[in-house]
């Protein structure tokens, strides 16, 4: 089942890095390959900050080095923390105002803050498989959110039909 779920994991990251190649501006060079790196490691990410675009963590539990991280490289696009045992989102996202996508999968997060509605320039947002029973009107706030991904949370058919109503143009997955 994990093989799967990473399997479908690589897949959804292949297909962002493709959406995301042919919908930017020609940058020079240098640049360009720049934001198209996915750092995979806090220290590296944290060696020149400024140029980090792309975080994507597998499976680490180190908690104080992702805040250090989050606070130091503004210029996050993309987040990917993935089975990072996160019991909450932290508050250093919420001010990352270039961020589009951001995957919280398999984590312990029981809540998505109110502050979610200071990400306005989020597209994707996938939180499947974590300890989720129910979602803020906040995210309705969201107005460029393309996707949501829901799977694997206890959140009532109640609260999934709303939250449709309140984004008819988002795709949302239960």
């Amino acid at each position: 089942m994990k093989h799967l779920v990473l399997i479908q994991f690589v897949l959804a990251v292949t297909l962002l890095f493709y959406q995301n190649v042919f919908s930017q501006e020609k940058l020079p060079a240098k640049e360009e390959s720049q934001k198209e790196k996915f750092y995979t490691s806090f220290d590296e990410a944290l060696i020149k900050p400024e140029k980090v675009y792309k975080l994507s963590i597998m499976y680490s539990k180190d908690n104080e080095k992702l805040i250090q991280v989050l606070s130091k490289c503004k210029n996050l696009q993309s987040i990917d923390l993935l089975d990072c045992n996160i019991t909450e989102i932290p508050k250093e996202i919420f001010e990352l105002k270039n961020l589009q996508n951001l995957f919280l999968e398999f984590n312990e997060i029981s809540e998505i803050p109110e502050d979610i509605r200071k990400l306005k320039n989020l597209k994707i947002f996938s939180i499947k498989y974590n300890k989720l029973t129910n979602i803020p009107e906040s995210l309705s706030e969201l107005k460029n959110l393309e996707l949501i991904n829901l799977k694997g949370n206890n959140i009532s058919e109640t609260d999934i039909e709303k939250l449709e109503k309140l984004l008819p143009d988002c795709e949302i997955s239960y």
